[in-house]
């Protein structure tokens, strides 16, 4: 019965290793860019919702303050987002 012989193939080896290093290192730089790419659209959605957050504050500070008798039927307060008083 013949055995059977593994050769030593060190430069094989190296050079799979060396692929497999350089597809590691396209992979964590895309994912760097990735990761760049959301957080820039997470600050951006931060500074919009932080926009919308403070108009809505506002809306209510300004529906809050106003009288309660301030429109008392639908027609008063259509002519008033109208403008007209």
């Amino acid at each position: 019965m013949a055995t059977a012989r593994i050769p030593n193939n060190v430069p094989t080896i190296q050079t799979i290793d060396q692929i497999i290093g350089t597809i590691s290192d396209q992979f964590s730089a895309q994912q760097l860019r990735i990761q760049c790419k959301i957080q820039e659209q997470v600050q951006t959605t931060n500074v919009r919702f932080a926009a919308l957050t403070k108009q809505m504050q506002q809306l209510i500070s300004t529906t809050t303050e106003q009288p309660a008798d301030t429109y008392t039927t639908a027609g008063d307060l259509m002519v008033s987002w109208r403008g007209a008083a």
